[in-house]
């Protein structure tokens, strides 16, 4: 958020560990596109969340992640 925010680029960080109001703000602009950059763990890949306008999804460590968990970025 350092880096980015200066810039006019709102981050938003999503984690099965966030809970509350910061899950749901953060969840409302992932889905609205406020947030144009996205940092998160397996909780991006939940039905529950909705990108606006996927341009890019970088995956580290790919062989963690299912193949439904990779079809539902489509």
């Amino acid at each position: 958020k350092a880096w980015f925010e200066p810039l006019g680029i709102e981050v938003a960080w999503l984690a099965g560990k966030l809970k509350g109001k910061a899950r749901l703000d953060a969840k409302a602009a992932i889905a609205d596109g406020r947030a144009r950059m996205v940092v998160g763990t397996h909780a991006l890949f939940q039905g529950d969340v909705h990108f606006q306008c996927l341009g890019l999804a970088i995956i580290d460590e790919q062989h963690r992640f299912g193949v439904h968990q990779r079809l539902a970025l489509r």
